[in-house]
């Protein structure tokens, strides 16, 4: 264990995969996946159900915030359930913050999709995986950018993409486990096709599973590899906050 936080001195990579079953995250985990697994396999009520998964994605988005949060400041363990006592900033926001943050990630990659819409060859097509790839290294680094200082505008690349190129075996490998968030749910649906409820179980459960082990990964991420100019801009704004309310 690092002597002045609880963090623990294994690699971010172990560490981030053991993550999602300690302190709170292995409740998370499960209920998480029944309540995904239930919305969006249930045949009725479509639009109620497509509603409801809506607000639970926001929910957990507010929840990988938490944990990057958390894991900056030293905590080891997987925090409790988001606050929803202030759900436009706890939850709205922060949703947004992340959709705007997905949009821009992978802009590229849906203008490729979209000039190749309708041909059945688009997943082997080498444009589209090489900015899906891109997109996908991409939107942890941005995402932990707006999270760390709470503005969306630090998602552009002059600060992004620094950040990626200096770390580019960590950053690699958090848009691998991105990646797989996508991929391994989508495979484990076709495996268990006979049988899709169980596939819609094991999809929402594995992507819970590595968006929790992403989040805590994003956390070390800057923890091993912070931005001094970003850190400066958020201690400047705070400082100016508190001389406006002095």
């Amino acid at each position: 264990m690092d002597p002045e936080t609880d963090t623990p001195s294994v690699s971010p990579f172990k560490d981030a995969l053991t993550y999602p079953v300690r302190g709170s995250g292995k409740y998370i985990l499960g209920i998480g996946a029944v309540i995904v697994a239930l919305l969006s396999f249930s045949p009725l009520l479509a639009l109620l159900s497509g509603a409801l998964l809506l607000c639970f994605t926001a929910y957990l988005t507010a929840y990988y915030f938490n944990i990057v949060e958390v894991t900056i400041l030293g905590r080891d363990e997987a925090p409790d359930w988001p606050d929803i006592t202030d759900p436009l900033d706890e939850i709205i926001l922060p949703f947004l913050r992340a959709l705007g943050v997905y949009v821009f990630s992978f802009l590229p990659n849906m203008a490729v999709a979209l000039v190749f819409h309708g041909e059945r060859s688009l997943w082997i097509n080498p444009l589209f995986l090489i900015m899906m790839a891109a997109g996908a290294v991409y939107f942890p680094v941005a995402m932990l950018n707006v999270i760390v200082s709470n503005d969306i505008l630090k998602a552009g690349p002059r600060r992004v993409l620094p950040r990626i190129i200096g770390a580019l075996p960590f950053s690699l490998m958090m848009g691998g486990i991105y990646l797989g968030t996508v991929i391994i749910p989508m495979l484990l649906k076709i495996i268990m096709g006979e049988m899709p409820f169980w596939g819609s179980l094991l999809g929402a459960a594995s992507s819970i599973y590595l968006m929790m082990a992403l989040s805590r990964l994003a956390g070390l991420f800057h923890l091993n590899h912070p931005d001094a100019d970003l850190d400066a801009d958020v201690e400047l704004e705070e400082d100016e906050k508190e001389a406006e309310w002095k």
